[in-house]
């Protein structure tokens, strides 16, 4: 692995490892939060999500993780990928959701797109693989928005 690729695992693994941490303490811990992701943090979840919408800033990532965990059990991701450069880290990896509900297993591939400033992550899109069979698990309707 080159000096690129250990910089980009190195951030993925703290931005997990952040994540966890925050869920396992409840919020009370959110350290490793501010050593991961820049004060103006944005994370844009998709849509038709129990979670979905822009999140921003340190409270409301908290209370991003906080609402995924009333959802999710455990997440692991592995066989991580990831490129990254002074702007941008892409990371693809296999993600395992168990539901917190039913204990039901989902695997399937996912992807997020970073925007970084000053080495902290400001900006995170994820692309989960199947959304509909995320509703379906955690049994959540998701509502239309009016097309009109």
């Amino acid at each position: 692995m080159n000096t690129v690729q250990m910089k980009a695992m190195d951030l993925i693994e703290r931005m997990f490892q952040a994540e966890l941490q925050y869920m396992q303490t409840d919020g009370q811990t959110n350290r490793e939060m501010k050593s991961v992701f820049h004060p103006e943090i944005v994370v844009h979840e998709p849509e038709f999500l129990p979670y979905a919408g822009d999140w921003s800033g340190y409270t409301e990532l908290g209370k991003l993780w906080s609402t995924m965990n009333k959802y999710w059990k455990s997440m692991k991701v592995e066989n991580v990928k990831a490129t990254i450069d002074e702007e941008f880290l892409f990371l693809n990896c296999t993600l395992s959701l168990v539901a917190r509900d039913s204990g039901q297993i989902i695997t399937q591939p996912f992807s997020e797109y970073l925007r970084l400033q000053n080495g902290l992550i400001v900006e995170a899109t994820p692309f989960y693989f199947d959304t509909a069979q995320i509703n379906e698990v955690l049994k959540f309707t998701p509502r239309r928005k009016d097309m009109s």
